[in-house]
């Protein structure tokens, strides 16, 4: 369904939604998994019969603000009026909404990682960018830097299963090599 909106639209956001919120959104609540069953587990490792919110406080608010740029664009282009404003108010709301399982995974390792290893880490995003951007590099070797990268992301996360966190790194990698391919083919 997402994709055939995003078809007559001519553009992904409907896509993106589906991918960044409902389907991992969807998981937290009807399915036991690793994802699932992590939010029952505070940072001091003991059970919590209350589960962690899914996501950070503003990503309902830039989800709803995504919507309504779409529909905004939507509107628009049936009317065959100028669509390029609302366009990039929903792909920059869309582009701020902290996906469920790394709000997740942000949390935790907020909870229990110190001050030096996450502005290690930190440093390390801000100079590997500008290599995953180059476009003379080819997907595989887009695809190993932003690996490596989350590879070296998951010791900060600590007592996080591999099962739990697996998912939300190759969700990451995928995305950063899609976005990228996308970008160097138009």
């Amino acid at each position: 369904m997402a994709k055939h909106i995003d078809g007559k639209l001519g553009a992904d956001g409907v896509s993106k939604l589906y991918d960044l919120i409902y389907a991992p959104t969807s998981n937290y609540f009807t399915h036991a998994n690793a994802g699932s069953l992590i939010r029952h587990v505070r940072s001091d490792n003991k059970l919590s019969s209350t589960p962690s919110a899914p996501w950070v406080r503003r990503s309902p608010v830039r989800l709803a603000d995504a919507s309504a740029g779409i529909l905004a664009v939507h509107l628009a282009r049936s009317e065959s009026v100028p669509a390029d404003l609302f366009t990039r108010y929903a792909q920059t709301h869309l582009d701020r909404i902290l996906p469920p399982l790394a709000s997740l995974a942000s949390k935790h390792m907020g909870k229990k990682t110190r001050l030096l290893p996450l502005a290690r880490m930190i440093i390390r995003v801000h100079r590997l960018l500008p290599l995953i951007g180059r476009p003379d590099l080819s997907d595989r070797d887009r695809e190993t830097l932003a690996r490596q990268l989350y590879q070296d992301l998951s010791p900060l996360l600590e007592s996080a299963p591999d099962e739990a966190v697996a998912p939300v790194i190759e969700h990451f990698v995928q995305t950063i090599v899609r976005e990228y391919a996308a970008e160097t083919q138009g």
